[in-house]
């Protein structure tokens, strides 16, 4: 179905891949506010990791119908032709500046066009912020005293870095998980480890910062298989988990599961492990009988007369 959007308002790293976006309609709140919302979130998620990544958020009035599945394809063309140089803008570590240093204050858009307005014209305002961004500049790059998360199934191992969006898609993904966890794709998962650790490899390094790429871009961000990249299991090999946990399809190691990660349950998949209870005891009761049965001779009738 169709949309017209009174706004849309999107992030890009500095990759130049879509990380996030919302289309913004005409809703009893006001798009304004829509959108102050929308950077509070992006704010409070950076600020969860270990620096804020250099990335952009950008918006504009576009007034355009735009399709679900057209949405992304939409915005991508905007980043490839460079046409996001057109747009007005948001550095996502300007953002962060005025939310941690201005806290109560960035409610609407139109809050933070202001303050970018006053620090234009500011030369000392200007100066902390260039420190501001140094600093997690040189804490992005400091790359041996970063922290990659590596979650490691039967399929392979996938990279996290320890940005507040990397952090979040380690949830997600684990969400995904628990919310498939009965499904047959997983049927012959056996395990799942967590790593931590610290590495100079630049592949690795690189692996870990497009963690946000297996993801939808809108909210919630969606797990997507086909462009997941699952290594090598031998890479994990001189490392031991900091986590594990049995993946046995049962009720009990979805429980542990769920639990040892906080993710939400499903009412649906509670059930399908009590049904599997169900079936594994009676089946389990089933060979208690058979083996009490007593065995017995077959008595061959005599032929002769």
């Amino acid at each position: 179905m169709d949309t017209t959007n009174d706004m849309v308002i999107f992030s890009v790293d500095d990759q130049k891949r879509l990380v996030d976006y919302l289309p913004v309609t005409e809703t009893s709140v006001n798009t304004d506010l829509q959108c102050g919302n929308y950077l509070k979130r992006q704010a409070q998620q950076a600020l969860t990791g270990a620096y804020v990544p250099k990335e952009t958020i950008y918006y504009d009035p576009f007034n355009a119908k735009l399709s679900e599945n057209k949405t992304v394809h939409f915005f991508e063309s905007l980043i490839s032709r460079n046409l996001t140089d057109k747009l007005p803008s948001i550095p996502l570590r300007q953002l962060t500046f005025v939310y941690e240093n201005h806290p109560g204050e960035l409610v609407q858009l139109s809050d933070m066009e202001s303050w970018m307005e006053t620090m234009r014209g500011d030369p000392e305002l200007q100066k902390t912020v260039r420190a501001y961004e140094q600093y997690h500049e040189e804490k992005e790059q400091d790359v041996q005293n970063r922290t990659i998360t590596a979650i490691r199934t039967d399929r392979g191992v996938l990279l996290f870095n320890d940005s507040g969006r990397g952090l979040q898609s380690v949830t997600d993904y684990l969400q995904d998980i628990a919310n498939r966890y009965f499904c047959p794709d997983f049927k012959n998962l056996e395990f799942l480890q967590m790593y931590y650790f610290s590495t100079s490899n630049p592949t690795l390094v690189q692996e870990s910062r497009q963690c946000a790429a297996m993801f939808s871009a809108d909210y919630p961000h969606q797990f997507i298989p086909a462009k997941a990249h699952f290594l090598d299991n031998r890479i994990m090999k001189d490392l031991s988990p900091a986590i594990e946990c049995s993946m046995a399809p049962n009720k009990e190691n979805y429980k542990v599961f769920t639990n040892l990660f906080d993710l939400e349950k499903s009412n649906k998949n509670l059930n399908i492990g009590l049904l599997d209870d169900i079936l594994f005891t009676k089946m389990a009761l089933m060979n208690i009988v058979i083996k009490t049965i007593p065995d017995s001779p077959i008595k061959i009738a005599s032929t002769e007369s």
